[in-house]
């Protein structure tokens, strides 16, 4: 954490970024945000009245905060003028109680018809694999049921994974809007939890929160996460082994883990709409999975949707 000082000094640095945090909904100054600079994995908290600044011109960082869905931004330092303003969604917001009468099951899935080239992606600390589900006009505004995760079989002992359902960004490639979390609760698991899943199977139902198909898509999110929630990554050394640690700058506190003790989610290459990216390191660009265009194949994690559709009018 940065001390008190070196925040005010941070205030009144000329190339600082300096921001305040708000509730999305009161606008009330929110005290006590965990800001993470994701450039130097350092990490401050808001003061009193919100504020918080970090080195300039140009912040990567993330917002987290108890009862509101987290966000990761990057913000341009202002030349002049008041502080930027950020807003917080209540995790809340997406809850509705709703009854689909006559609704029949449409599975979106990550595979299709034949699969070609099955493997796993293994989920070490901060790496993200995202897949996009569109809707057509049967399904466009339909509530989403359920969605599962397809881990493979490899065992694992080390790591945590995380589950999001996020609206997607319409960029080339699409990005998933990591500001804006779906979910009322965080869907975190163990490896001994993964390795637990029946058939490796992850099932969610979430019929009774009332989440719609909007017209940009939803995505599925997959993060692999240090196995101690007081752990960060810190590197990737040559013979593909995962070093993580409590605080980054005392090497006392590193731990080795081979990356292969780490959950994986299955992958594998199928004709389907569904296209998926992933990332290695918070912040780096998406990269999108490979698509073959002559065979209208792409590949994609084994993530799926079923949407209650309803019938027509």
């Amino acid at each position: 954490m940065l001390s008190f000082i070196a925040l005010l000094s941070l205030f009144g640095a000329p190339d600082a970024y300096q921001a305040v945090v708000v509730d999305a909904v009161t606008r009330r100054p929110l005290a006590g945000v965990a800001v993470t600079d994701l450039h130097t994995r350092a990490g401050l908290t808001t003061d009193a009245a919100g504020r918080f600044s970090l080195p300039g011109p140009v912040a990567h960082f993330r917002l987290q905060h108890l009862g509101y869905a987290p966000a990761e931004l990057t913000r341009t330092r202002r030349p002049a003028g008041p502080p930027d303003t950020l807003r917080l969604h209540p995790q809340t917001f997406a809850l509705a109680g709703v009854q689909v009468q006559g609704a029949r099951p449409v599975v979106l899935s990550g595979y299709a018809g034949k699969l070609k080239y099955l493997s796993g992606a293994l989920l070490v600390p901060e790496y993200q694999v995202a897949s996009r589900f569109r809707p057509d006009a049967t399904t466009l505004g339909s509530v989403v049921q359920r969605l599962t995760v397809k881990f493979r079989d490899n065992h694992p002992t080390a790591g945590r994974v995380r589950v999001r359902l996020l609206p997607a960004l319409l960029t080339t490639p699409f990005t998933p809007d990591l500001t804006r979390d779906l979910l009322p609760a965080e869907l975190m698991y163990t490896a001994a939890e993964v390795a637990a899943l029946p058939n490796q199977e992850l099932v969610v139902e979430l019929a009774s929160y009332g989440i719609r198909m909007p017209q940009e898509g939803l995505c599925i999110l997959v993060e692999g996460l240090p196995t101690l929630p007081t752990e960060q990554f810190v590197e990737i050394n040559p013979v593909w082994t995962i070093v993580t640690a409590t605080n980054p700058q005392d090497k006392a506190t590193y731990r080795t883990t081979p990356a292969n003790e780490f959950p994986a989610i299955m992958e594998a290459t199928s004709a389907t709409t569904v296209e998926t990216v992933s990332r290695h390191i918070h912040g780096l660009p998406w990269r999108i999975h490979d698509v073959d265009d002559k065979h209208r194949r792409v590949e994609n994690a084994a993530v799926s949707l079923t949407l209650l559709a309803e019938p027509a009018p």
